[in-house]
C-alpha cells in the first residue's frame, strides 16, 4: 500500500484531484477520502483494511471548516519528522462537503513558492492524490472471512488535509 504509513489520527488518501483551469489555476478540487470503499492500511496497529462510513464526517463538518488546515504531506518530511516548510499552509479551504463518493474539498492555493511548487507537481502528475488527518472518534472492527481485519470508521475528525508525495489508496488517480 503505497509507501506512506498511516498514523493513529488517520491519514487517508484520495481518489481524484484536479487543478481548475479557469482563472489562474490556484483552485484545487479533490477527494480527501472515499466512502464505503475498503483500502489496505499498514500502520503501528498492524495490517488491515479500512472503510469510512458515508456519515463519518457529518459531526465534524457541522462545526464548520474554519479550523481545518491545508498542508503538504501533513507538514512532515518523507521520514515522518516535522518540517517547518511543509507546516506552512498551502492555501485555504473554500468548501468541504460529504458527497456519495467521498469527502470533497475545494481549496484556494496561496501564491507562494511552496504552493506554486506543489501545484506544478499536481499538473505534471507527480502528485496523484490527497489525504487527510484527524482524530478517529468511533470505529467498528470486524473480521473478514479471509482472516484480514476490516475496520469501519464511523466518526472521523478533520484537522488537516492536502497532497502527499505517496498515496495509500491504490485507486488514487488524478481526475
Amino acid at each position: 500500500a503505497g509507501g506512506c504509513s498511516r498514523r493513529a489520527e488517520g491519514d487517508v488518501h484520495a481518489i481524484d484531484l484536479s487543478v481548475n483551469s479557469d482563472g489562474d489555476g490556484h483552485t484545487v478540487t479533490a477527494y480527501a477520502a472515499t466512502f464505503e470503499e475498503p483500502y489496505a492500511v499498514s500502520d503501528e496497529h498492524g495490517n488491515y483494511d479500512e472503510v469510512i462510513a458515508r456519515t463519518g464526517f457529518n459531526k465534524t463538518l457541522s462545526h464548520g471548516i474554519d479550523r481545518v488546515a491545508v498542508l503538504y504531506n501533513h507538514g512532515m518530511t518523507l521520514f515522518r519528522t516535522p518540517s517547518e516548510r511543509y507546516s506552512m499552509p498551502l492555501g485555504s479551504p473554500l468548501e468541504i462537503r460529504a458527497e456519495p463518493r467521498g469527502l470533497l474539498t475545494v481549496t484556494r492555493y496561496n501564491k507562494t513558492p511552496l504552493a506554486d511548487e506543489v501545484l506544478e507537481m499536481i499538473r505534471n502528475g507527480d502528485i496523484k492524490g490527497q489525504s487527510f488527518r484527524g482524530a478517529i472518534h468511533a470505529s467498528a472492527p470486524t473480521i473478514m472471512r479471509s482472516g484480514r481485519q476490516l475496520v469501519r470508521r464511523l466518526e472521523m475528525g478533520l484537522k488537516e488535509y492536502g497532497p502527499p508525495p505517496f498515496v495509500v489508496n491504490t485507486s488514487a488517480k488524478i481526475m
